[in-house]
C-alpha cells in the first residue's frame, strides 16, 4: 500500500494524540520528544533517553523497568 507523505504525517499525529497522556504517565516525559512528523517514533532516541544498559535489549529493559504496560505502549508506537 502506497502512503503519501501527508498520510504518514497524519498517521504519526494520530499516534501522538492517542498516546500522549499515557506516555507522560508511564515515562514522565512528553511523547513529542520522540515523535517525528514523517518518520514516527524514534526508538533510537528513546533508547538513549531510557539509558538501556549495554547488552540488554530495549524490550527486556522496558519489561524490567516499566512492565508490560510500558512495553506494550512502545510496541504500539513503532
Amino acid at each position: 500500500m502506497d502512503q503519501t507523505i501527508s498520510d504518514l504525517v497524519w498517521h504519526n499525529k494520530g499516534l501522538l494524540d492517542q498516546y500522549r497522556q499515557q506516555f507522560q504517565q508511564v515515562f514522565g516525559a512528553p511523547l513529542s520528544k520522540f515523535m517525528h512528523p514523517l518518520f514516527g517514533f524514534d526508538i533510537v532516541r528513546f533508547d538513549e533517553w531510557l539509558k538501556t544498559p549495554d547488552g540488554t535489549s530495549t524490550a527486556d529493559y522496558l519489561k524490567q523497568t516499566k512492565g508490560e504496560t510500558g512495553y506494550n505502549l512502545i510496541a504500539s508506537l513503532i
